[in-house]
């Protein structure tokens, strides 16, 4: 049996003939968003795939309007792409796509680095060390996606000592991208003994002071990871064309 679409109610809205007020409609809301986007980010909604209203509003139990809205929102975030009369899948991305963002994070990165050698404060530089700390802690251990997400903390803390909010703008809409890019390609954890050393390096640089050695450290690093990121790109996509 179909059910039935969401009816307007006193309380709010009826999902499916629970009635929700507004507060607990917005968190149908978020929770959708959040859920959505987890499973981009892990790799189970994978690149290219179709998303379609009705089964991801099946999927997620819930009705189509806040799957519309959750797609509307991953749309601007890069996630999922839209296409006018073809309906929304998740971003997909080649390797031209790959490298115009690398090449792009080589910039900011170096740029970011100088900027927090030069600029960050003893509070700054702490919060550079707990994050790298963080990192080497969930090395062994954690899950890929939490190891990312450990990964771009330690860069934020570089970022806030930069101080150019211009820059970290980018650098967050390549912060969402970068996790489903890792988990569709497979990430490698060899990577993990080279990330924690250049970080050790980058953090040294930055609480000396020297701004050309953060540069060149960060830049070096941004470019092991368009190496690494390449390659098992080749590899995934050697592995879907048999």
């Amino acid at each position: 049996m179909v059910p039935h679409a969401p009816r307007q109610s006193e309380s709010g809205v009826r999902i499916w003939g629970i009635a929700l007020d507004g507060q607990a409609l917005k968190l149908r809301y978020h929770e959708t968003l959040d859920r959505i986007r987890a499973d981009i980010l892990s790799g189970e909604l994978s690149s290219g795939t179709r998303l379609k209203i009705a089964d991801m509003a099946k999927r997620y139990d819930t009705s189509h309007m806040p799957v519309r809205e959750a797609l509307r929102l991953l749309s601007g975030e890069g996630l999922v792409e839209v296409e006018p009369n073809k309906g929304v899948r998740v971003r997909r991305f080649d390797r031209a796509f790959l490298e115009n963002i690398f090449d792009i994070r080589v910039s900011i990165e170096q740029m970011q680095a100088r900027r927090a050698a030069e600029r960050r404060s003893e509070q700054q530089l702490e919060a550079i060390r707990a994050a790298r700390l963080e990192f080497e802690a969930a090395a062994e251990s954690a899950e890929v996606l939490d190891l990312l997400n450990c990964n771009q903390r330690f860069h934020a803390a570089i970022s806030a000592a930069a101080g150019n909010s211009e820059a970290n703008e980018i650098e967050l809409r390549h912060n969402r991208l970068l996790p489903m890019l890792w988990n569709n390609v497979g990430y490698p954890r060899g990577r993990v003994t080279v990330v924690i050393d250049d970080h050790q390096h980058i953090e040294a640089a930055i609480r000396n002071r020297d701004a050309d050695s953060a540069a060149i450290l960060a830049a070096a690093h941004c470019l092991k990871a368009r190496q690494d990121m390449l390659a098992a790109w080749e590899r995934h996509a050697s592995a879907q064309s048999r």
